[in-house]
């Protein structure tokens, strides 16, 4: 009876893998397998095309002279890291994917790769209205990129820097450009230039009138998931679009829509007139880190001083 939960649970197990996108690739780059959830995303018949041509653009920079799919893919499933994979559909349009890789290898020897995929939406429309409000506040284009910047690292463990690839002619410069161009639109995907570093890159660009934008998110808990992924394409967006011609007051509803839970609770004291250490002891935190709390909520509400801050919590 035991023999038969066991074999029940490798079936589910099974058939739950081959419910969800799925890809496995073999060693000679030809696509061996794609799930019907796959085939229906992508527009994929029988005729199942080599990896090359399914995948719009390869992981670029991982080794010299390194770029097919799987020596670029073996790296991320070595390292246990998804990687940004933007896959091409049959209408020649472009499926951004969260894919997280493993190596199958059979007497020691790896023989497939095997992607599970998590296709990503394209960014939330509400998440693009808080940001385009909050550029209208902020419409000097280096004030709403450090704004963007703190708002990252306040939400999570994230880390977040922009690279002026137009004003650079280095590696990663080219790559992201040789990226664009082999894509042919706008999606996130990965680079990673330097192989010694401790993280993968996450580049997400954007091109809008005429400006390029491209913003870096490295994760400190070595994985990003795909709503940040997401969040930071919508970003990024507004970044690249045209300055507003006027600016206009950010609603507070939406400032507060910006704020992690700890820092509307940061919020909620400040608006009761408690000090930084008060606000310590009620949360169990240092006046320091409290002080870095508020100087955060600050910058997210486009506001200078503890009166203010007070107003928009009350």
């Amino acid at each position: 009876m035991a023999d038969r939960s066991a074999t029940d649970g490798v079936l589910l197990e099974l058939l739950a893998r081959l419910m969800e996108p799925t890809l496995v690739v073999d060693v000679r780059h030809g696509v061996r397998f794609a799930s019907a959830s796959l085939r229906t995303l992508l527009g994929l018949g029988d005729d199942l095309p080599r990896c090359e041509r399914l995948f719009a653009l390869a992981p670029v920079g991982l080794a010299e002279g390194c770029s097919c799919c799987w020596d670029g893919f073996e790296v991320y499933a070595r390292r246990g890291e998804p990687a940004l994979v933007p896959l091409r559909r049959a209408d020649a349009g472009i499926q951004a994917s969260l894919a997280q890789l493993e190596v199958v290898e059979v007497a020691g020897a790896p023989l497939f790769l095997h992607l599970r995929l998590h296709p990503l939406d394209p960014p939330d429309p509400s998440r693009l209205g808080l940001f385009r409000a909050i550029r209208a506040a902020l419409p000097e284009r280096e004030e709403f990129r450090r704004w963007v910047r703190s708002f990252f690292e306040a939400n999570g463990s994230n880390r977040l820097t922009w690279l002026d690839v137009e004003a650079r002619d280095d590696a990663l410069a080219l790559a992201v450009r040789a990226g664009l161009t082999a894509i042919g639109e706008v999606v996130p995907f990965d680079l990673r230039p330097d192989a010694g570093r401790p993280r993968l890159l996450r580049v997400v660009p954007a091109r809008k009138d005429g400006r390029l934008e491209v913003a870096v998110l490295e994760s400190r808990a070595g994985a990003i998931d795909p709503e940040s992924v997401r969040t930071l394409w919508a970003a990024v967006w507004v970044t690249a679009e045209a300055e507003p011609e006027a600016t206009r007051p950010v609603p507070a509803t939406v400032r507060l829509a910006s704020l992690t839970a700890r820092e509307r609770e940061v919020l909620d004291l400040v608006a009761r007139g408690l000090t930084d250490v008060q606000i310590g002891a009620v949360l169990g935190a240092s006046p320091h880190t409290v002080r870095n709390h508020i100087r955060h909520i600050m910058e997210k509400c486009g506001v200078h001083r503890r009166v203010q801050l007070a107003t928009i919590g009350r």
